[in-house]
């Protein structure tokens, strides 16, 4: 169970089960590894919503992982894809109620990009 190991199976396991990443989340799951896991899902399955309930389920709403996962992952593609309810989600997620409410009120620009006022930092 050491750290060395995992990182060491962890590699192993991804290029061993390349053609099965639904067994690789799996297992990453068995092994304890639940940011492993969201990644399979998220880079390999392009799978955000199983992502979510994988990290709700396992560490509840206020987890570490859930949180990367919807800073790095659900609102630069929400704000990107201009899905003002997907960022009004993931901001009221992180706690930042004043955001979401801005989210669905405020207009986005022309071309997709976010007001200059829904830049979340954190």
């Amino acid at each position: 169970d050491s750290p060395i190991f995992w990182t060491s199976a962890d590699t192993d396991l991804t290029g061993e089960l390349a053609f099965f990443p639904v067994f690789a989340a799996a297992f990453f799951l068995l092994g304890n590894s639940l940011k492993d896991a969201v990644n399979v899902c998220i880079r390999q399955l392009d799978d955000m919503q199983l992502a979510i309930v994988l990290a709700r389920t396992y560490e509840g709403d206020n987890g570490p992982v859930l949180r990367a996962l919807l800073e790095e992952t659900v609102l630069p593609l929400a704000f990107r894809d201009g899905q003002r309810w997907l960022a009004t989600w993931a901001l009221w997620m992180l706690g930042r109620r004043d955001l979401a409410i801005q989210a669905v009120i405020v207009r986005q620009r022309p071309g997709g990009s976010a007001h200059p006022k829904l830049v979340y930092n954190g």
